[in-house]
Order: structure tokens, then sequence, then C-alpha cells
């Protein structure tokens, strides 16, 4: 009531002014005070914006000035003097978003991100390329070129980059950088043509995808590398290099991996360079160019020379070489094949210059022939096509399917003959054999030459003549003796 009238038998004001005043009633309607309304326009007690939810809208009228002053933080100000409070402002300002703090001083309010990150966006768009995100304030960067560069993403980490400012006007599309520390995408020459797209660094410091490497992958490791392959991969390992398109490097140290579909794990200084060959554990093993299907597999300073070599291994050793396809060297150290289809098994120093040649331990030995085999010994020598030494030293084969077993500084000239224990003996025929002794030498094509002949149970071979050794059983051509006198049954 105001003047015995009720409030809505009063006259309408069509104007509103700061000093009007609102009555309100209490809910019991026995008291009755008024508010004046300046007091409800100047919003005392709100400070923060941090409960709301959305996106942020600023729309100010006249003498409004909105800044974005970078950092997570707007000023918003009045351009007219007489203003000492935001209530004179005309037009309307609305707020909304999460996490955002708002503080005033005179004529300003400032906008921020509440310590909860609410006000920034973790996911960083690149002021270049919006379709680049990347947090630059960890240090992350792109360096455009001429070329495309775009949808690449960077997350974690400190100081990635990619850099397209030399040598291409390809696009860089789809590339992502994971964590670790000054990893980069970068052609690495100033000729380079071709970019690098749908790839990906994973943790690590200092690893490189350079050119020409699409569909690629470091995860870890340092200072490793892939360039000129697509569809490649490096996991661990320090200083690593791959050039091999498909391929696989896993750990190690300072391994290069050049071949196609090729692969290397673990060791130090090894060289996989051939198609569809691989090098393991070990240290400076070497597949070469233009080897195919051909592996190292531990053991040290192996080598598989240039010139299309294929299918061709080492297993273990040391300074062994392979220059041949089909061939295989296990273990044992300066070893070398320079034919197809041989195999080396262990010793020193031992040379197969032969097709389907076999040196099984020993040293020193050399097979110069095809079909030629060595086992054990020292120094031996195999020169005649077929034939075989074993067990013996300084011992040399001549002739075609001939043998020499045991012994010591034999030589054997004859075909299909053979030279069994003794030393120092001398078979120049054909189909001859000779049967231990020292220093014995051949006579006849055919011959048995013993130094001495001792015929075991002879005292059972006494018999009258070849009726009565036939009876006991003296074969045609056997030896029997009557009463001491040497006899041949020959009928």
């Amino acid at each position: 009531m105001a003047g015995n009238k009720k409030i809505f038998d009063l006259p309408l004001r069509t104007g509103v002014t700061a000093d009007d005043r609102l009555a309100i009633v209490d809910s019991g309607n026995t008291t009755t005070y008024s508010v004046k309304l300046s007091d409800l326009q100047d919003g005392t007690g709100v400070n923060t914006l941090e409960s709301l939810t959305g996106n942020i809208t600023l729309s100010g009228g006249t003498d409004i000035t909105i800044t974005d002053n970078g950092s997570d933080t707007i000023t918003i100000s009045s351009s007219a003097t007489n203003v000492s409070s935001l209530e004179s402002l005309t037009g309307d300002i609305t707020f909304s978003g999460t996490n955002i703090d708002i503080t005033t001083s005179g004529q300003t309010i400032y906008l921020s991100g509440s310590t909860g990150g609410g006000g920034s966006s973790f996911f960083e768009a690149d002021t270049t390329e919006p379709s680049n995100i990347l947090q630059s304030s960890r240090g992350h960067s792109i360096t455009y070129g001429t070329g495309a560069i775009e949808d690449n993403f960077f997350l974690g980490g400190s100081g990635n980059t990619i850099n397209a400012s030399i040598g291409t006007a390809q696009p860089y599309y789809r590339n992502v950088l994971l964590g670790g520390l000054n990893n980069t995408i970068f052609p690495d020459f100033s000729n380079a043509s071709w970019s690098s797209n749908n790839t990906a660094i994973i943790a690590g410091n200092t690893n490189r995808i350079g050119r020409e490497s699409d569909n690629s992958v470091i995860m870890g490791g340092r200072t490793n590398s892939i360039g000129y392959g697509e569809d490649n991969a490096i996991i661990g390992g320090n200083n690593n290099i791959l050039t091999g398109g498909g391929s696989v490097l896993i750990g190690g140290d300072s391994n290069e991996v050049a071949g196609a579909d090729s692969c290397n794990v673990g060791g130090l200084s090894h060289k996989s360079r051939g198609q569809r060959t691989g090098t393991f554990a070990g240290n400076n093993n070497t597949v070469e160019i233009n080897c195919v299907n051909s592996v190292a597999l531990g053991g040290i300073n192996n080598s598989m020379n240039a010139g299309g070599y294929d299918n061709s291994a080492f297993v273990g050793g040391n300074g062994n070489t392979i220059s041949g396809d089909n061939s295989l060297i296990l273990g044992g150290s300066s070893n070398t094949i320079s034919n197809n289809l041989s195999v080396i098994a262990g010793g020193n120093n031992n040379n197969i210059s032969g097709k389907h040649g076999f040196i099984g331990g020993g040293q020193n030995h050399i097979i110069t022939v095809d079909e030629g085999a060595i086992i054990g010994g020292l120094a031996n020598d195999v020169r005649g096509r077929w034939s075989v030494v074993a067990g013996c030293d300084n011992s040399n084969v001549y002739g075609t399917f001939s043998l020499i077993g045991a012994g010591a500084a034999h030589n054997c000239n004859g075909n299909q003959s053979a030279i069994i224990g003794g030393q120092s003996n001398t078979n120049n025929h054909d189909y001859s054999v000779v049967l231990g002794g020292s220093g014995l030498t051949t006579n006849y094509a055919e011959e048995v030459l013993v130094p001495n002949l001792t015929i075991a149970n002879y005292g059972s071979l006494n018999y009258a003549d070849d009726t009565a050794a036939a009876a006991g059983g003296v074969v045609l051509g056997q030896v029997y003796h009557n009463n001491g006198q040497l006899r041949i049954r020959i009928v």
C-alpha cells in the first residue's frame, strides 16, 4: 500500500532509473522493505564462470572493446571516459564456458583459464594450417615449404618437428609424432623431391623419418633413421639406418638395412643390403647388395660379397666369407667359399672354390674341384673331382674318385685309388691301394701294396690241397697253407 492505495492502483511509469526502488513483502505479509535497483544491477559477488559450460560468447554494445591477449586471456574494456562501472555500459555481455575465471578492475574484465585448464585447448591447431594439431608450448614446430602440409598430429614430448623447408613441393599428410624428444620428419637433402606421408615417430630421441618413406614408423630408440623406402619399421636401438622397403630393424646399435623385405635383429654394425636378407645378433656381419634370400646369424666380421649370390648363410664364426649361391659356413674363422652349393663346418682358414664341396673342421684345407670333401685334419688338398681326404695332415688327392684316409703326407695321383693309413705313401696308379706303411709307392695298376701282411687264424687254415680247403670253407682265391707253405685255392 502507498497513501492507502494498492500498488496496482498507482499509475504506470514508462522510464526506470537506478534510484528507483522495488518494494518487497516477506512471506508472512508482516514486513515490507525496499531495494534500490542499482544494487540489483551491480552483480556483487560474481567473480568466476567455472561452472558454465559450452563455448564463450562475448557480445558488446556501445563503447565496449574486446581484445584477445593470447595465452587464454581476453580483455573487455570501455572507451567511454565517464563510465565508472559496468552497469552504465549499453548492450549485452554474455559469458559461457567451462573452468573460466573472471576478474574485474574498474572498467576492465579479465577472462582466463582456471587452474583446471578449462580455458586452454590441450590440442592446439597450428595457426598456419589449422588441420595440423601441435602443442607449440612444448617446443614442437612445423616449417612449411611450397607443398601442402596437412592433417599432421603432435602429442606430448618436446621439440619434435616437421621440416619441409628444402627441396620439395610434395605434400606431407597424416604424419604423427607422439612423445619423445627432438624427433623429426625431414627430407635432409636439398634435392629431395619426395615427401613422406602416413608415418609415425613414437617416443625416443633424435629419430628421423626422411624422404619417400610412406607408411613407416620408428618406435623408441635414439638417432635412428628411415629413408628411401616405404612400409618400414625401426623398433628401439641406437644409430640404426633403414632404407629398404617393407623392412624392419629391431634394436642393436649402428646397424643398416638397405634391402627390400629385409630384417636386422640386434647386434652391432651389421649391414643387410640384399633383398630378403637378414642379420641377427653378432657384430659387423655384412650381406651385400644383390645377395638375395641370405642371412648372417651371429658371429663377427662375416661377409657375403656383392655379385648376386643367393640363398646362402653364416651361422656364427669370425671373418668368414661367402661368394656363392646356396652355400653355408657354420662357425669357424677365416673360412672362404667362392662357389655354389658348398659347406664349411667349423675349422680355420679353409677354402672351397669348387661346387658341391664340403669341409668339416680342421684348418688350412683347400678344395679346388667340384664334389670334393675334406674331414678334419690339417692342410689337406683335394684337386681330384669326387675325391675325399679324411683325418689326415698335409695330404693331397689329384685323382678322381679317390680317397686318403688317415695318416700324413700322402699323395694319391691315381683314379679310383686309395691310401689308407701310414705316412708319406704315394699311389700313382689307377685302381690301386696302399695299406699302411711308410714311404711306399705303387708300381702297377690294380695293385694292393702292403708292407707286411698278417693272416689271422692261420692255424685253422692248414689244408693238404684245394679239395680239403674247399671242404673246410676256403673260397676260391682265398689263401691257405699246407704246413706253412702258402697256397691259393684255385679249384
